[in-house]
């Protein structure tokens, strides 16, 4: 369970980065795909959206953060002071709970479909509920599926298997590509939702010969009522859920918000469809980066939490911001100077004409400020489980939902799309500087003048790129004609040119950015 040194981390973290980042481009072209045969003004695109977004947002995202967030840190601390036996056994009585838990909630959600669509979207758009309610019927067994699977994720990555748990995403994407490309004429967007259920259980059927290989064979061992009140290890997985829970849920109550205040724009539902798909092109681009730190550090520092290595746990958590920034601020400035090309290139053809791209790319552009806030939320929010210290993140998070609701209501009716776009900027970057400062109150080998010092020069060099991105765009669109190499150029080649002027004016800090991954 060793790290394995500087250069093991790196091949690690590189490899989950490059197979996420193939799962999340063919999750492009999944979107892309159904984006531009749907467009932005078609009730049955918007059905299915808001239908998918139900169990994936709240029920996928509670068992990939919440649930896992906190199993890991008392899996991990089992593994450590009580041996692996002890520790699969506890995760046998975990996931049976999960499975039946799962399986009583998506029973009753199948039941109660209408009047939860109702009130989950009947403020967006009315005319949807109908096709949304019977689409989401077909949808809710995910909430099963994603509760193995990301169950099953915590038990690989704390035994330092991260590449079978980073290709879910490739499994599940490609099966739906499969699909839209052979058989979504035939059958529509009802053949669509199963080939996404089929995706959802090809993420947890791959597990499976990586969990034999270590030698843990499930045992189905649902935990006795007493065994929940009475069991210290349920008890601290408890103690952490719900705080986990909350944080793990600002980001699809934040989408709804945007959805919801996006409705006041004066294009009503076409801003409504253009928000919730820059939202979905934002996670997917900064995704890739924010998983593959996130996953990996998570077990390293519940590890050093369970042996008390405070300094450890500093140091990785120091290591951590940095590599955020170093990433991510390289990624915000070039989306923001290439949101509308690459929308363009993206999403425009078919139903999704040239006003639909400029309602999305707005929105993009806004999204793209948080997103160094978003990869730091990600990352402290998991020094926090770790330590398993929750009420913080969990006050933190709901001042973020009410920010991201407020603001997003009154920046709308200036900002358009943009409005609820920069509203959710705000309230992850603001989220992000207070669980910064309050996490180094708990340990205060995060920051120090280094870290500040290392931040500030990938800002500024963040900034000095944005002008290389923006005259290689302009002389690429007045030189060239509209044509689909031609839009891959214009966000390829100064995106390329982009990051090269990054990387010279921070050279002499590359190597040591790297290394802290």
């Amino acid at each position: 369970m060793a790290d394995g040194g500087g250069a093991g981390r790196i091949k690690t973290v590189a490899a989950m980065m490059a197979i996420t980042l193939a799962g999340k481009t063919l999750g492009l072209f999944r979107d892309s795909m159904i984006g531009s045969h749907y467009g932005t003004a078609s009730v049955e695109g918007a059905a299915f959206n808001v239908a998918l977004m139900l169990p994936r947002n709240f029920f996928d995202v509670l068992f990939a953060s919440a649930i896992t967030a906190s199993f890991i840190p008392v899996f991990n601390g089992m593994l450590v002071k009580e041996g692996r036996e002890k520790a699969f056994a506890l995760s046998h009585r975990f996931v049976s709970l999960i499975l039946v838990a799962t399986t009583a909630a998506t029973a009753l959600l199948i039941l109660a479909a209408r009047p939860v669509m109702t009130l989950y979207a009947g403020s967006l758009a009315p005319e949807i509920i109908p096709l949304a309610t019977e689409l989401v019927r077909y949808m809710f067994p995910i909430i099963i599926l994603s509760g193995l699977a990301f169950s099953l994720t915590g038990v690989l990555q704390s035994l330092g298997q991260f590449n079978i748990p980073a290709a879910m995403g490739l499994v599940s994407n490609g099966v739906i590509l499969i699909y839209f490309i052979f058989f979504m004429e035939r059958a529509g967007v009802r053949g669509l939702t199963a080939a996404i259920l089929l995706g959802w259980a090809a993420q947890f059927l791959i597990q499976v010969p990586f969990l034999l290989k270590n030698k843990y064979g499930f045992r189905f061992r649902p935990p006795k009522p007493r065994e929940l009140i009475g069991d210290e290890h349920f008890r601290q997985i408890g103690k952490l859920t719900l705080p986990v829970l909350v944080v793990a849920w600002v980001m699809p109550v934040n989408q709804i918000a945007n959805a919801n205040a996006a409705l006041r724009d004066v294009t009503g539902i076409q801003a409504q469809n253009a928000v919730i798909l820059a939202n979905q092109l934002y996670m997917v681009i900064t995704g890739v980066i924010v998983l593959s730190i996130s996953n990996f550090i998570f077990p390293r520092l519940s590890r050093q939490s369970a042996e008390n290595d405070g300094r450890g746990f500093g140091a990785t958590l120091n290591q951590t911001v940095r590599a955020v920034f170093f990433l991510l601020a390289p990624v915000s400035v070039a989306l923001m100077c290439l949101s509308e090309p690459l929308v363009r290139l993206y999403l425009e053809r078919g139903n999704f004409d040239a006003q639909s791209t400029a309602l999305t790319s707005r929105a993009l552009f806004y999204f793209a400020i948080g997103i160094p806030g978003y990869g730091l939320t990600a990352a402290l929010s998991h020094g926090f489980y770790a330590a398993g210290k929750g009420r913080a993140p969990l006050l933190i998070g709901i001042c973020a939902m009410l920010c991201n609701f407020i603001l997003g209501l009154v920046l709308v009716r200036f900002l358009g799309t943009g409005g609820p776009a920069l509203a959710s900027s705000v309230s992850v970057t603001v989220s992000a500087a207070a669980m910064l400062v309050i996490l180094n109150g708990y340990n205060n080998e995060i920051l120090d003048k280094k870290l500040l010092s290392d931040v500030m020069k990938m800002v500024l060099a963040g900034l000095v790129m944005a002008p290389v991105v923006l005259a290689s765009k302009g002389f690429i669109l007045n030189a060239l004609a509209d044509g689909l190499p031609e839009r891959f150029a214009a966000v390829v080649l100064p995106a390329l040119l982009g990051a090269a002027a990054y990387i010279l004016i921070i050279y002499k800090d590359l190597k040591k950015c790297v290394k802290s991954l």
